[in-house]
């Protein structure tokens, strides 16, 4: 794109400013922020240095064919230089010029519309405002080279003066392929690569585990907590216990709500499960005398253990 367009003077790459924060902002009256766009360089959630590019001053000499400035970046130290440019193009192979020509957009930090920083509603509003520069038309979108800008810039020889804006052909691979044996060998290598993929990508079942089925730990669970209780003598918490597993067992066979064990509860309960509400309303009693008590013996437990069983037994 650039070639020598002010008085011969060759592409020297962009040039950098290290900060953390910098501030972009647009020459457009429309589009200029007075106190500008602020970015920083985030890395592992922490503002750190970065080398921010932009273009000298003396690439822009020829408003007609040349780079025009679009765009500004400002560094802490209140230094001002061009980050945001364009430049008229015209088809090389269009000897008439006849085709419509167009625009390149150049801007030099394309970190400022990663991902992170779009998040933000200043990114948001500076992306807006540049892309508003774009024309109705056709829009070509540059994707980023795959290889490394260093690795370009470097590459870039310079002949007699004169900027060389093509990158040299002269790569290991070239050297692999000029020479026959050599050719051979990279061949024969790829070709041993494609037919192991090929076989190895056949489907290979893997051995299944064999899935021990779900086992039920809840009387476990219950003898556990039993024998605790049992061996501290806590035989009021054994009765609390096994009230609760009763009270679960109607829920669940005869779906009642246990929420007030009134005559009307007794009253469904025995209708459902066949028990006479005398031997219903004993339990229940029984268990309130428990409730109320400070201590239990051996021979309350027991005796309200069998009451219980009784039901059980008992029921439909």
């Amino acid at each position: 794109l650039y070639y020598e367009e002010c008085d011969f003077t060759p592409w020297e790459d962009f040039s950098v400013v290290r900060d953390t924060l910098v501030n972009f902002n647009f020459d457009h009256t429309a589009l200029e922020d007075s106190l500008g766009y602020p970015y920083r360089f985030w890395y592992k959630n922490k503002t750190n240095m970065y080398d921010w590019h932009f273009i000298q001053p003396w690439f822009f000499c020829d408003l007609e064919t040349g780079l025009v400035e679009l765009g500004s970046i400002t560094d802490s130290n209140g230094t001002k230089n061009i980050n945001f440019a364009r430049m008229k193009y015209y088809d090389p192979y269009d000897y008439d010029g006849e085709k419509p020509g167009g625009y390149v957009y150049i801007h030099t930090n394309p970190v400022a519309f990663a991902n992170i920083q779009l998040l933000d509603e200043v990114g948001m509003e500076y992306a807006g405002g540049l892309l508003s520069h774009l024309h109705e038309g056709d829009i070509y979108w540059d994707d980023y080279s795959k290889t490394r800008p260093n690795i370009v810039r470097r590459q870039n020889q310079r002949r007699r003066n004169a900027p060389e804006m093509t990158i040299s052909s002269d790569t290991p691979l070239k050297y692999i392929l000029e020479s026959k044996p050599f050719s051979w060998a990279w061949y024969s290598l790829v070709g041993l690569g494609i037919l192991y993929l090929m076989f190895r990508a056949k489907r290979r079942q893997r051995v299944i585990p064999v899935e021990k089925g779900n086992k039920n730990t809840s009387l476990e669970f219950i003898h556990t907590i039993g024998a605790l209780y049992f061996n501290q003598q806590n035989h009021k918490k054994i009765c609390r216990q096994k009230m609760k597993m009763f009270l679960a067992f109607v829920r669940n066979r005869y779906h009642l709500s246990t929420t007030k064990l009134d005559s009307k509860f007794i009253g469904q309960l025995s209708a459902k499960s066949g028990l006479e509400t005398d031997t219903i309303t004993r339990l229940f009693r029984y268990y309130e005398n428990i409730k109320t008590s400070d201590s239990i013996s051996d021979e309350t437990l027991r005796n309200f253990h069998s009451s219980m069983e009784n039901l059980y037994n008992n029921c439909k």
